[in-house]
């Protein structure tokens, strides 16, 4: 086929992926999917005793979970509390936003990267209500696994601590994405690893906003870690 064609037809299936009807379609099949393998797999969850009161929805808090495991982790929430979960504008942002939706998650549309931008505010204000909050705190473009301080200053305008979460599949593929979202597949194991709340306080200077940031990552990448070893019978 001619270069100019398949450019035109590039463009073509670009703009018809991203009409309303297509998205709620795909966002349908997804929602579906992520049930189904919920259904048809054995599930561990892993959670400490200091999480517990978060997990089981007694206290609310923000929840955080890489990207790239988004889209098995959509139906985590707490029991008797709602989670809402942080989804950006750019590119797929709206199909997650559907995603989540048909899972009974309700989706705050912004980024994370700015404490005082409109998101925050309705974070702040969804959090204060009562709901848990949920966020990918390295999307919604990267780099990999590696936490933005976002969630840092949101966790201390909310004035909770921030519980690390991951969710890994024995059986799973890989997308050839920046997040290498993982996709779990039906009829083996998932396992949900959840790490200590870490608490960041009100108040501190860049510099305490970056040790947290830090530490989040290596907690985050340390409990993803822990759930993939497990899910491939390492541990």
């Amino acid at each position: 086929m001619p270069l100019y064609l398949r450019e035109r037809f590039k463009s073509y299936r670009q703009r018809i992926s991203r009409t309303a009807f297509v998205q709620r379609l795909v966002a349908s099949v997804l929602a579906n999917y992520i049930r189904f393998v919920h259904l048809t797999s054995r599930y561990t969850l892993i959670v400490p005793a200091s999480a517990q009161p978060y997990v089981s929805g007694e206290k609310p808090a923000i929840f955080a979970f890489w990207h790239g495991r988004l889209m098995m982790a959509a139906p985590f929430r707490p029991k008797g509390r709602s989670i809402k979960v942080l989804v950006s504008h750019h590119n797929d942002g709206e199909l997650i936003a559907m995603t989540v939706s048909a899972l009974k998650v309700e989706a705050i549309r912004g980024s994370s990267s700015s404490g005082g931008s409109k998101a925050a505010r309705n974070i702040v204000r969804a959090f204060r209500a009562g709901s848990s909050i949920g966020i990918t705190p390295d999307g919604p473009r990267g780099p990999f696994q590696t936490a933005q301080s976002g969630i840092i200053q949101l966790a201390r305008l909310c004035d909770c601590p921030i519980i690390p979460v991951s969710l890994s599949g024995s059986l799973h593929t890989n997308l050839r994405s920046w997040d290498k979202m993982q996709i779990a597949l039906p009829f083996g194991r998932l396992v949900g690893t959840v790490d200590e709340p870490l608490f960041v306080g009100t108040e501190g200077d860049d510099a305490s906003i970056e040790r947290d940031r830090l530490l989040l990552e290596q907690r985050l990448n340390a409990v993803t870690a822990q759930a993939d070893a497990i899910a491939s019978g390492k541990r």
